[in-house]
């Protein structure tokens, strides 16, 4: 799905739109659950800790990912098998076979 925002005719639709581009809080009675949503997790501590607590978990799966595939990587280069790999990240980073076969399978990597 796109949408276009550089377009304002006027529309309610390019309005909201709009405010999705702010980053600041606003106050728009139009568009208030919107706005009271943005003012929460911008302006209020509860709001603003829960969007970090989110960043955060979301940066340590990401870094996590990132490992996982690097270890992949260097493990193939090193010319070990595919059950050997599979062995290897299973333990280093608890993950369920079926977790370690979709990482294997997403890296691209041919045994």
């Amino acid at each position: 799905m796109y949408a276009n925002t550089c377009i304002n005719d006027g529309s309610d639709k390019s309005e909201l739109l709009e405010l999705f581009l702010r980053k600041d809080s606003f106050n728009n009675q139009k568009f208030s659950n919107l706005s009271d949503a943005v003012q929460y997790f911008k302006d209020d501590e509860k709001g603003v800790s829960e969007v970090c607590a989110v960043v955060e978990k979301y940066a340590k799966e990401y870094a996590k990912e990132e490992a996982i595939y690097q270890v992949i990587e260097a493990l193939n280069n090193v010319n070990l098998s595919k059950e050997q790999i599979l062995s290897s990240i299973i333990s280093q980073f608890n993950l369920t076979r079926e977790e370690a076969e979709a990482y294997y399978k997403d890296s691209f990597v041919s045994a």
